[in-house]
């Protein structure tokens, strides 16, 4: 396992940083606390787990935004609130704990498996670059850990929305698409929905 019990700021510079656990079944790698960059945006952080998990308990990019955000592979993920230049999740399943997951001007947003909201009574706001052609992208299905417990905020900019999978086989609170130029949605079952697009 890689464990870090406090607060982590990346600060290689212009890079990748790489963290790459067991790769086993049961191996993790966690962050226990805040992560951050010591330059805005600057530093890149992939997570390599395997068939292992990802494990952010704290904020990621909360006090300064870091550069891309992947996930190249995992079984399990855990989000809490995170900010970065994109984000890119493959996973197995991938569970968002907080209440905004943002992207920087011309990033993407893309969870390549399922996703559930795991947040509670609160709305979770997915904010992509906003630019034409940056994307908030779901390649799989997304439900509610508890049926209408928690809303989902899509915000688009003059991007798109592509959400290829089935939305709410556990169906989900309020589902909203604030601003898109583009969306395209599966079947969807929510506790109400708007698209403005």
């Amino acid at each position: 396992d890689i464990a870090f019990a406090g607060p982590v700021d990346l600060a290689a510079g212009a890079v990748t940083t790489t963290v790459t656990g067991g790769g086993n079944a049961g191996d993790g790698i966690t962050f226990a606390s805040t992560l951050d960059d010591d330059v805005i945006g600057q530093t890149a952080l992939t997570l390599v787990a395997g068939l292992g998990f990802v494990d952010a308990q704290g904020a990621i990019g909360g006090a300064t935004r870091i550069g891309a955000f992947a996930v190249s592979n995992a079984a399990q993920v855990d989000l809490a609130n995170l900010a970065a230049a994109s984000i890119s999740v493959t996973a197995t399943n991938t569970d968002l704990n907080g209440t905004a997951y943002s992207a920087a001007a011309g990033g993407d947003i893309a969870f390549a498996g399922a996703v559930d909201l795991a947040a509670g009574a609160v709305t979770t706001t997915v904010t992509g670059g906003g630019g034409a052609g940056d994307g908030i992208t779901f390649a799989s299905t997304l439900d509610d850990d508890v049926a209408g417990q928690t809303a989902l905020t899509l915000v688009a900019g003059l991007g798109f929305v592509d959400a290829q999978g089935a939305i709410g086989a556990t169906r989900i609170g309020a589902f909203a698409v604030s601003s898109a130029a583009q969306v395209d949605l599966a079947n969807l079952a929510a506790a109400s929905i708007s698209v403005t697009a």
